[in-house]
């Protein structure tokens, strides 16, 4: 695992950071690149990053919180300019509220980030300009290279990075599901309930797909090998907060087929099925 190399330069308003990860450039860019990753290390723990729109295009936007433990909320809208796929990319990132109106008052920065490959390593460079000095030290006020350095932290967990640089997933236990239409299940799971594919398996066109897949630090398999297991299966996903769960995926068209409810088990739980039958249920417990 490697530190950041952050350099200040004031007179001409840029900061630099480069970073190395023990990952292919491939992973590397999705993380950077994905709604569902960047929820997962963009903020500095404690606080969280929760995205309420994301279009990674020319001209698109992510529009995302940063969630404080105390319940502070700061909105902020990054717009896309230039993209050169899993090379780098453009973008502006402005505070604004929760509907997006940006906050002038505020410091504007130019992002440019760059992604290159080194073999089994992806090294980042990030750039970033400011408009007037005024805004730079604004920014550096506010614990920019201590919450940026952090979040590139958290990055390394996503990545499965350790610190002797070997990776390793953080369960030791992984569900498996059957699923009889990988494309349909695929768009249930991803576009739905917001996992990413780690990976995929065939093993020659046109047979049965294996699929890893991970949201949040929780790991599935789905396959669609008949001899693997049964449809009706079932998993029990425990989550920091099922109604931020139920909100995700409700605002992402999914329907439960029983809404978040307490239960005498001390827990907040709700239950969705896929294209297959199969049952997930999300549950928070209660504290007592």
């Amino acid at each position: 695992m490697s530190t950041p190399t952050i350099k200040k330069d004031i007179a001409n308003k840029i900061i630099t950071v480069e970073r190395v990860f023990v990952a292919p450039k491939k992973r590397v860019w999705k993380a950077w690149t994905d709604s569902t990753w960047l929820d997962k290390w963009w903020a500095p723990k404690p606080w969280t990053a929760m995205t309420k729109s994301f279009d990674f295009s020319e001209g698109g936007h992510w529009h995302y919180c940063m969630c404080g433990p105390e319940g502070e909320k700061i909105w902020a809208w990054v717009g896309f300019e230039s993209i050169e796929p899993e090379n780098s990319f453009t973008a502006q990132d402005v505070f604004c509220d929760d509907k997006g109106k940006l906050n002038e008052e505020m410091p504007r920065m130019y992002w440019k980030n760059e992604f290159r490959d080194n073999g089994e390593n992806t090294t980042v460079l990030v750039t970033i300009t400011f408009n007037t000095i005024d805004d730079m030290e604004k920014i550096i006020a506010m614990g920019f290279e201590a919450g940026f350095s952090l979040g590139l932290s958290n990055l390394d967990e996503v990545l499965g990075v350790q610190t002797d640089g070997s990776h390793v997933l953080s369960q030791t236990v992984i569900p498996q599901l059957r699923i009889t239409n990988a494309a349909a299940s695929l768009s249930f799971y991803v576009d739905g309930l917001g996992f990413v594919v780690d990976w995929k398996h065939q093993f020659e066109p046109g047979f049965p797909l294996f699929v890893q897949l991970t949201r949040r630090d929780q790991t599935i398999f789905l396959t669609e090998h008949t001899g693997d297991c049964q449809v009706g299966g079932a998993i029990y996903f425990v989550v920091p907060d099922v109604e931020d769960c139920y909100r995700e995926f409700t605002n992402r068209g999914i329907t439960t087929i029983e809404s978040p409810h307490d239960t005498p088990w001390e827990s907040r739980e709700m239950v969705i099925t896929d294209p297959d039958g199969n049952r997930l249920r999300f549950a928070t417990y209660v504290a007592a």
